[in-house]
C-alpha cells in the first residue's frame, strides 16, 4: 500500500452529555488516499454499528 495522501481527521467527535436512557450521536470525518477506515471503540473494544445501545 502506497500512501498518496496520509490520513487526517477533519472532524473530531465532540463530548456529549445525556441523561440515562437518552440518545447521543457521535460523528467523525477523515480523509486520505487510500480512504481511511474508521471504527468506534468503547473501553478498547470495537463497537458494533448495528447496536443501538452500548
Amino acid at each position: 500500500c502506497v500512501c498518496v495522501d496520509p490520513p487526517e481527521i477533519v472532524e473530531r467527535p465532540k463530548d456529549v452529555a445525556v441523561r440515562s436512557g437518552g440518545i447521543a450521536a457521535f460523528y467523525c470525518r477523515a480523509r486520505g488516499e487510500p480512504t481511511p477506515q474508521l471504527s468506534w471503540r468503547k473501553h478498547g473494544r470495537k463497537v458494533s454499528l448495528a447496536k443501538r445501545i452500548i
